[in-house]
Order: C-alpha cells, then sequence, then structure tokens
C-alpha cells in the first residue's frame, strides 16, 4: 500500500516540476517576442522618420525648381507635409507613417551666385506601431548655373 501511494507522490512532484519548467519556457518565449516586436517597431518608426526627410528634401527641392528663377520660395518655417506627398514610400511599401516639417526659413544665396546653396533645418517624427522617431537634420541643396546638383546632409540627430 504504501509503494503505490508513494509512486503517485513521485508522479504528481515530477508533473508539478515540468508544468512549472513549461509555464517558464512560455512566459520567457512570450517575453522575448515582445522585446523583438519592441525593437522592430522601433526600427520601422526611424525609417518612416528617414523616409519624411528625403520626402521633404524632394518637396523643398520641387520648390526651388519652381521658384529658382524669382529667388523667391512658397515654402517657409512651420510648412510641414505627411506621408499624402509621399508618391510610393522610401522602399515603395507605402507603408510609412511620418510627419517632417521645416524648422527656420530657408537661407537663400544671392540672386547672381553661379554656385546656389539652399540650407536648412528639417525634422521628422516617425511612427509605427507604439514607436516613435524623430530626426532633426540639416540639409544644403545645391543648384550649378540655376540647375540641380545635389543636395548633401550636413548633420543629424535622432531621438526617441
Amino acid at each position: 500500500m504504501k509503494k503505490r501511494g508513494s509512486a503517485l507522490i513521485v508522479v504528481i512532484i515530477i508533473m508539478t516540476v515540468t508544468f512549472l519548467l513549461a509555464a517558464f519556457m512560455v512566459d520567457t518565449s512570450i517575453k522575448s517576442n515582445r522585446v523583438a516586436s519592441d525593437t522592430s517597431d522601433k526600427t520601422r518608426a526611424y525609417y518612416s522618420a528617414e523616409t519624411g526627410i528625403y520626402d521633404f528634401i524632394n518637396y523643398v527641392n520641387d520648390d526651388i525648381e519652381n521658384n529658382i528663377k524669382n529667388n523667391k520660395l512658397d515654402i517657409s518655417s512651420g510648412n510641414s507635409i505627411t506621408n499624402n506627398y509621399n508618391k510610393a514610400g522610401l522602399y515603395n511599401d507605402n507603408m510609412e507613417v511620418y510627419k517632417a516639417g521645416l524648422m527656420h526659413n530657408i537661407s537663400m544665396p544671392q540672386d547672381s551666385d553661379y554656385i546656389k546653396t539652399y540650407t536648412f533645418d528639417v525634422y521628422s517624427k516617425g511612427n509605427y506601431g507604439s514607436e516613435t522617431c524623430t530626426i532633426i537634420s540639416n540639409v544644403s541643396i545645391i543648384y550649378t548655373d540655376n540647375k540641380y546638383t545635389s543636395y548633401t546632409i550636413n548633420s543629424r540627430q535622432v531621438e526617441d
């Protein structure tokens, strides 16, 4: 009689230990999945903000091309765009969610300059899931003989 009872107790102890071990593994797996998901969302928010920077550079460049003859721009401090301006997304997935804006007025070159450099500060806030990322960049767009030459991102600051 005592052997049957002790075997039952041993089986119950082994089942309890196995259950606790399985519960610990499931909990660890769920936490690991959550951390991986947060990291993925942060990365996507960063790339959304980066897309906003590049789209805003294109937006400013379009305005410069349209107004270079009269040396006056339609864009001023406080102008902003959302991904509505985005034609297909930086990675052609049209999934970016951002708001990009001009922080200060664009520094204007002299009308008589052969090489014209337009410099401005732009911010972009990207969102994905519950994560956000803000990028602040100083950008220069260069025109030579009233034709687009290049752009340069002079500095970049990333904030979570």
